[in-house]
């Protein structure tokens, strides 16, 4: 128990748990530690902050002021107030110049981000007024359309006599006009009016909406504001606020607790108004436990967010490195689906992995067919890392595949595409029936699988898979020919290099034709050989003389031979290429040319495409006819001194012949005789002086009862054992053997040349 704790303490994902909740509670405990050292300048982080709000209400208010003021002041300037004063010649009132007048006001008035009401103009002398709709009398305007208890005409008219530029006055209820002069009702209003020195007889004058200007300018969460003069008039209250004990002078501006209250104060130095929010104590109370309620619930909420994203961050992060670490520990590919995840850098990882897996299993698929081949081969490499990659304890099943081209590819690129076809599609199949079979090409032409068995029905399912193959590859007959060599009994580990011995001997019980064969039997590979060596010797005596008919005989006897033993494929082009070998070198010797023999291609490579016994016996019949001919037209060639030694051999075998004596008869040296007979023969005067010797001791052998001794003795030789050496070397028999066998009818050679024995 406490050894399994131990390891599921150590494991990275409990670490990775421990290390998040270590982060979490080191947050956590910074963020209760600012809270606590920052809570006590909360109370001072509201004021400031309702002393910001309240400073751009001020700068609200003074820029719109500033703007109406520069709005109205323009009126002076342009010649607008002059168009009461300019009287028709007829001395009536110009109603275009009023018209323009009113036009403008109206503009203004319709500006909503100007909150103003109406805009007018006051003439001291007609004791008149234009605003937005026409013509007033100042009776009718502040009388009737603009009422106020707070500013009754008096009021209007005194103006003209106060020294200011700009004014605003307190806020006061207004009776509202509406465009087509009908009393509206009642509304809150700024008047504000605006004079010129340059223009005594008039002012300018406009009703700011006091509610509007509060909705759009007023920055506070809380509504209670209002505005007062250095003098100590209030201004403005919003609605909500009791003006009854209102402080109405405070000085400079600031914040002032009085009354359970805070009084946040900004003066404007342009207009001297004061303007003030009230802020109750227990508001800022409340807004200081909404905040440490906020912060504490932030603190809270992280941490618990912290905690539950903890457990599948660190699942997360655990799963692609468990996925990691078990494709390393198993040898095999990272699964995409099994990691699950879409870290870029684990991607990156996984697929390095991925990449690395295949380029080992590719080096120890390479590695495994290394080891095997080292089996089969019986090399001994013995490496540990090759040893173990192949397997030495299950019984295999073993195949060759040996093709034979047909048409062969001309170039090295050819002859890899046909193999790597042949290798991956007997790979496939072998696979597929024994999905842990090792396939691999040891020869250009010749593919090994070694199969392993994992139920019983094996060797019927092998059968199977080859006859499938068989149709297969026999529909490209006409291109190459495949012989399989299949031994249906399991192998033990230890006898891969026997096994594959054993296949490449089944290989060569291949029959002729172009089928693709399938050779289960494993019996020992007779090789037999169709010509005896007395009949190979005629052969040869027969391609010397140019004899065509002996030679063919001989040949279509010797395919009858192999036709009667059943000889495979392989038996019957060894005879052929041992054949055509010594015509070609018989033919070289006499120094003829065997280009003719061969002018497109090897007559090797004609025989390896062979099928069928009629295509070797045509061929031969071809090929024996022109060496004869050849022959013979070397032989018609009349050379004297190749004659007078081969006369005088034939005539003088008995005696002791030397080439001394041979040279002194034609008056020539040893050496150049000896050079000049080797060119235009091809043999050595000795070897002309044996043969002859050795066809006349036959003939005495077959036709008279002389002793060994006495017919050595009559053919030139003064050693018998010297005799019995030469005979044996050229017959492969001794003179004894010889004799019987042409006494019994086993040899029928007998040869008719030279004289008898008495002749000797």
């Amino acid at each position: 128990m406490t050894f399994r704790l131990r390891w599921i303490r150590n494991t990275l994902f409990v670490r990775l748990m421990v290390g998040f909740w270590t982060i979490i509670a080191i947050s956590f405990a910074f963020n209760a530690l600012s809270f606590h050292v920052f809570s006590g300048s909360i109370r001072e982080e509201l004021i400031r902050y309702n002393t910001l709000n309240l400073a751009n209400t001020a700068n609200g208010y003074e820029k719109q002021l500033g703007l109406l003021n520069d709005l109205l002041d323009s009126f002076y300037f342009n010649g607008t107030l002059g168009g009461l004063d300019n009287r028709r010649s007829d001395g009536g009132v110009n109603f275009e110049s009023i018209n323009r007048v009113t036009e403008q006001f109206k503009a203004i008035a319709d500006d909503y981000n100007l909150y103003v009401n109406d805009a007018f103009v006051y003439y001291k002398n007609s004791d008149s007024v234009i605003n937005k709709t026409s013509l007033h009398t100042s009776r009718d305007m502040f009388e009737t359309y603009y009422k106020s208890e707070a500013y009754p005409r008096e009021f209007w008219s005194g103006q003209f006599g106060q020294d200011y530029h700009m004014k605003l006055h307190p806020s006061a209820t207004f009776q509202t006009p509406r465009l087509d002069t009908s009393i509206a009702g009642s509304g809150v209003y700024f008047p504000l009016i605006v004079k010129s020195k340059l223009y005594s007889q008039a002012y300018m004058a406009a009703m700011l909406d006091a509610s509007a200007m509060f909705e759009h300018l007023h920055l506070s969460v809380n509504d209670n504001f209002y505005i007062v003069d250095d003098e100590g008039r209030l201004y403005y209250s919003s609605s909500g606020l009791d003006r009854e004990g209102l402080p109405l002078r405070f000085g400079e501006g600031g914040t002032h607790p009085l009354g359970g209250r805070y009084y946040f104060t900004h003066r404007s130095a342009a207009t001297g108004l004061t303007y003030v929010n009230v802020i109750p104590f227990e508001h800022i109370s409340r807004q200081m436990n909404s905040l440490r309620l906020v912060l504490i619930g932030l603190i809270a909420l992280s941490a618990i967010v912290s905690l539950i994203l903890s457990v599948p961050l660190s699942s997360k992060i655990r799963h692609p490195i468990d996925t990691i670490l078990e494709s390393l520990k198993h040898g095999r590919k990272a699964n995409a689906a099994d990691g699950g995840n879409d870290i870029h850098e684990f991607i990156q990882i996984r697929n390095g992995i991925d990449r690395m897996m295949d380029s080992m299993h590719r080096k120890d698929s390479l590695l495994r067919k290394y080891g095997y081949l080292d089996k089969l081969k019986d090399t001994n490499m013995n490496h540990k890392d090759v040893q173990r990659l192949i397997d030495t304890e299950r019984p295999h099943f073993f195949l060759m595949f040996h093709i034979q081209y047909v048409d062969r590819p001309q170039s090295s690129a050819g002859w890899q595409r046909r193999s790597t076809f042949f290798l991956e599609f007997v790979n496939l199949n072998i696979n597929e029936t024994f999905p842990d079979s090792v396939t691999l090409q040891i020869e250009k032409d010749v593919i090994v699988s070694i199969a392993f068995p994992e139920d019983e029905g094996a060797e019927a399912a092998m059968l199977d898979k080859l006859h499938y193959l068989k149709q297969v590859f026999d529909h490209d007959k006409q291109h190459y020919r495949l012989t399989i060599a299949f031994h249906p009994q399991l192998r033990l580990p230890s006898e891969f290099s026997a096994a594959y011995r054993e296949a490449a001997d089944m290989i060569r019980k291949r029959k002729l034709n172009d089928e693709t064969q399938i050779i289960t039997d494993s019996s020992p590979v007779e090789e037999p050989y169709p010509l005896s060596p007395e009949e190979e010797r005629q052969f040869m005596d027969s391609l010397l003389a140019g004899n065509e008919p002996n030679m063919v005989h001989a040949i279509v006897r010797s395919f009858e031979r192999l036709r009667k033993l059943d000889a495979g494929e392989a038996q019957y082009k060894q005879f052929a290429h041992t054949i055509v070998s010594k015509v070609l070198l018989a033919l070289m010797s006499n120094k003829i040319d065997t280009g003719e023999l061969q002018p497109e291609h090897s007559p090797f490579e004609e025989i390896d495409s062979f099928v069928s016994p009629g295509q070797f016996e045509a061929f031969f019949d071809n090929l024996l006819g022109r060496a004869a001919a050849m022959m013979e037209e070397k032989r018609a060639q009349k050379d004297p001194i190749v004659d007078f030694v081969r006369d005088f051999i034939e005539n003088r075998y008995g005696d002791d012949l030397y080439l001394d004596l041979i040279a002194d008869k034609l008056n020539i040296s040893p050496g150049y005789l000896r050079q000049y007979y080797k060119e235009k023969t091809g043999r050595s005067i000795s070897d002309s002086v044996d043969d002859v010797r050795i066809r006349n001791a036959k003939r005495f052998l077959a036709e008279s009862d002389w002793k060994v001794h006495e017919i050595a003795a009559k053919v030139g030789y003064r050693n018998a054992n010297s005799f019995i050496r030469m005979f044996r070397r050229l017959t492969n028999m001794t003179p004894g053997e010889y004799r019987r066998g042409t006494a019994t009818g086993a040899i029928t050679d007998k040869p008719a040349i030279g004289g008898s024995p008495a002749d000797g």
